[in-house]
């Protein structure tokens, strides 16, 4: 439970990084291009395959907008991401979320 937690608070901090607010026609949205979904990958310590997260935004950006929102950006990383404990990404964030529980 720990580590989704990790994970999904890295995932939602180089989201916000890298994202910009744009009007997307029904109001404005938090975005990010898709093209820098793999050197995120990369900062997550998971080496990807260009081609895989290629078919990865395609499933997810059925509008080829080239620009995802967090939900979008978050299921083509949850196909990638699968131990986030040995990131960098993760050892960097590690201070905010670790918690010693027990007594």
């Amino acid at each position: 439970m720990a580590e989704e937690y990790e994970k999904y608070a890295v995932m939602r901090n180089l989201f916000r990084r890298r994202s910009s607010i744009e009007f997307t026609g029904s109001g404005y949205n938090q975005v990010m291009e898709a093209d820098k979904v793999s050197s995120l990958l990369e900062e997550m310590g998971s080496h990807v395959n260009p081609n895989d997260v290629k078919k990865q935004l395609d499933q997810v950006d059925t509008a080829h907008s080239g620009k995802l929102t967090f939900e979008q950006y978050q299921k083509v990383c949850d196909q990638f991401v699968k131990d986030t404990s040995t990131t960098s990404a993760v050892h960097e964030f590690k201070g905010f979320t670790d918690f010693d529980t027990a007594s």
